[in-house]
């Protein structure tokens, strides 16, 4: 028998009242918004959705699945981009994507507000990953929400609440992450792009990559092929790991040779919180038995 709608109510709420609650997870734009907030990557849009959420109208100039290196900008990013108050970008001179375009994007709007996450991450390392640090990423939460609340002075104490709320968060996360990986210490992981040079450092492992001096996207040669099998091998891989937007060719080659899997993992995820979580057990799991 159907179930009647008087039954179905207490669901339907439960359902609805989810929906309300998840602005963390929301991936349009706010159209009514009078402040546009820009942000290079999706991790970044996290930290502003869960500081100011259906306040402002969110824009993310590297959607997901593309890539920092070869991304171009769209004409209605172009267009909204013109209306922003403000501009989180990462900030390192080695991420590719603000390393071409930036500046031809804020000649376009030289009144935005510029938040440089790298600022905040206290270190002169040559990996642009830096968001991939929970450390770094809770004074780029702190940095954003002072910017926020400069331009939405209306939502001064909110934004107060939720920064307080987030950086409990992002503390949480950061002490899951170490009781997950207590054991790893001193491991070593095979990546094909260096993506977690940051959360290495943090968590104490070791990442090893198969593309080449810090090309982006650069297969290695048939002899840097083979010395990455060979250690592959002493290092007993089981794993090795990729994402999305680079060839997974290489990895797979050796894989093959070593009797590992290839697992994705994505530095790029919009839910920065929960990938990071994933990354964690994925790493872990890659080294259990």
């Amino acid at each position: 028998m159907r179930p009647t709608i008087q039954r179905m109510m207490p669901h339907l709420l439960a359902v609805v009242i989810l929906l309300v609650g998840c602005s963390s997870k929301r991936t349009q734009p706010n159209a009514d918004a009078a402040v546009v907030v820009a942000v290079s990557i999706a991790p970044l849009a996290t930290l502003v959705d869960r500081l100011v959420g259906d306040a402002v109208e969110l824009l993310v100039m590297i959607p997901a699945g593309a890539s920092p290196a070869t991304h171009e900008p769209s004409m209605r990013q172009m267009q909204l981009l013109s209306k922003a108050s403000v501009y989180v970008k990462v900030g390192h001179p080695a991420f590719a994507f603000e390393y071409s375009w930036l500046g031809r994007l804020l000649a376009h709007n030289s009144s935005m507000i510029i938040v440089d996450a790298a600022r905040q991450a206290q270190a002169d390392v040559d990996d642009p990953h830096l968001w991939t640090s929970p450390q770094v990423m809770r004074n780029v939460a702190q940095s954003i929400a002072v910017t926020l609340q400069s331009v939405l002075p209306e939502q001064s104490d909110a934004i107060s609440s939720n920064l307080q709320q987030l950086l409990a968060e992002i503390d949480a996360l950061d002490q899951q992450i170490r009781e997950i990986l207590a054991n790893d210490v001193g491991k070593s992981f095979y990546v094909f792009h260096p993506a977690w040079g940051w959360f290495a450092e943090n968590y104490g492992l070791q990442q090893v990559s198969i593309e080449q001096h810090g090309a982006h996207g650069t297969e290695p040669s048939p002899e840097e092929l083979a010395q990455v099998v060979e250690q592959a091998r002493k290092d007993k891989v089981s794993v090795i790991f990729v994402q999305s937007q680079f060839s997974s060719r290489s990895a797979q080659l050796i894989a093959d040779e070593v009797g590992a899997r290839v697992v994705a993992i994505d530095p790029l995820a919009a839910d920065w919180l929960a990938n990071m979580r994933r990354v964690a057990i994925a790493l872990h799991e890659a080294w259990t038995p």
